[in-house]
């Protein structure tokens, strides 16, 4: 048998709502490294490093690399033709009698491509119109503040290309290092903008404590120092 030729495939980083592109090398099948996408319109070349460190999730021991299927109260693994065998013995019933009954639950770490065949699969193959995913609350608040604001209730509302044109930038309960990194880089260019740029940051939440139990509290103004522990 032959091995898997060495091959490179394009995908999205799906840590945040960026999207990202990296190149994934393959050897004999298997990802074996990761590289940013130089041709990438959003990221230009670079992924921070939390979508670097993706590739280590694939190897993580505790990753589920097979249907588990529960057999007197015990998750078994079984094969892919078994694991669907059951759920089309199962779900069968209740689509045909009751599909308003059946719902799907996606990810927000979906591409565009996989939720539109999600949302498909919903409404066409199970006929039903119950589907949802993780970032309903998560985005709530999120939604309400940009819809009262500029009239959308998803994404970012403006090109991530207007920050480094922008005088004063605003955080308000936001770490944009944890949640949001590749934006960083494109934030500290503001600082090299005409006229600099101001972070003025809000944290409505208490601050997390240190080790010796004393309250790390940032600075509410500072000189860009939100985007000071970004890498990319």
């Amino acid at each position: 048998m032959n091995a898997a030729p060495s091959r490179t495939v394009r995908t999205t980083c799906p840590y945040c709502a960026v999207q990202c592109n990296f190149d994934l090398h393959l050897e004999q099948g298997l990802a074996v490294r990761i590289t940013p996408t130089r041709e990438c319109p959003v990221a230009h070349g670079t992924v921070c490093k939390k979508g670097l460190a993706a590739l280590s999730d694939l190897r993580h021991p505790d990753r589920l690399t097979t249907p588990l299927l529960r057999r007197d109260g015990q998750l078994v693994p079984v094969s892919w033709p078994e694991a669907m065998a059951y759920v089309r013995e199962t779900l069968s019933p209740l689509v045909q009698s009751a599909p308003q009954r059946v719902g799907v639950f996606g990810s927000g770490s979906l591409t565009n491509e996989k939720t539109y065949l999600l949302g498909k699969f919903a409404r066409v193959a199970l006929q039903t119109p119950n589907i949802d995913y993780n970032g309903r609350y998560c985005m709530a608040s999120a939604s309400a503040a940009l819809n009262r604001t500029f009239g959308l209730d998803r994404g970012l509302g403006f090109p991530l290309d207007d920050l480094p044109r922008s005088d004063l930038i605003v955080l308000v309960g936001a770490n944009i290092a944890e949640t949001l990194p590749r934006s960083c880089s494109t934030s500290r260019a503001s600082r090299t903008a005409a006229g600099s740029c101001t972070p003025l940051t809000r944290a409505p939440r208490p601050p997390p404590r240190s080790p010796g139990g004393t309250s790390r509290r940032a600075p509410a103004r500072t000189a860009c120092s939100p985007w000071a522990c970004c890498t990319s």
